[in-house]
């Protein structure tokens, strides 16, 4: 399975085991909902907000002690320097959400989107201009 790493302080990998879930659901689950999982996690508005406590959901495993609020200061930092911008954060965490959970990748991602695009095709030719006198005569 493919490593979905982020440069924090330092590289870490994202991994969205059942810890990570049930991070995830204590803070996303609706009340009295027994089942939660990542095609659930579809049907809320998830926005760049959230991306810092899903990056804290998935790299929790590597380090026990980090907080949320860290991560945020973390990416917060590497952001300003240039180093990842939100949108790379997001597809990280999208992808990496979907792939371990073993579902297809959402459509309509940016990178998708860049994937999908195709070349531009080649126009048809413009008609040539006619010139006076430049038809054959019929004999």
């Amino acid at each position: 399975m493919r490593e979905f790493l982020i440069e924090l302080d330092r590289p870490r990998r994202l991994a969205y085991d059942f810890d990570a879930w049930d991070r995830i659901a204590d803070r996303y689950k609706p009340k009295g909902d027994a089942s939660f999982g990542p095609a659930e996690l579809l049907n809320f508005n998830i926005s760049a907000r959230d991306i810092p406590f899903l990056i804290y959901a998935g790299v929790a495993w590597q380090d026990q002690e980090i907080t949320e609020a860290q991560v945020k200061e973390l990416l917060n930092a590497k952001i300003q320097e240039g180093k990842i911008t939100v949108l790379d954060a997001m597809n990280i965490v999208i992808e990496a959400i979907f792939a371990q959970a073993g579902l297809k990748k959402v459509e309509g991602t940016t990178e998708d989107k860049a994937k999908d695009k195709e070349p531009p095709t080649k126009k048809a030719p413009a008609p040539r201009p006619r010139i006076p006198g430049s038809r054959k005569k019929e004999k």
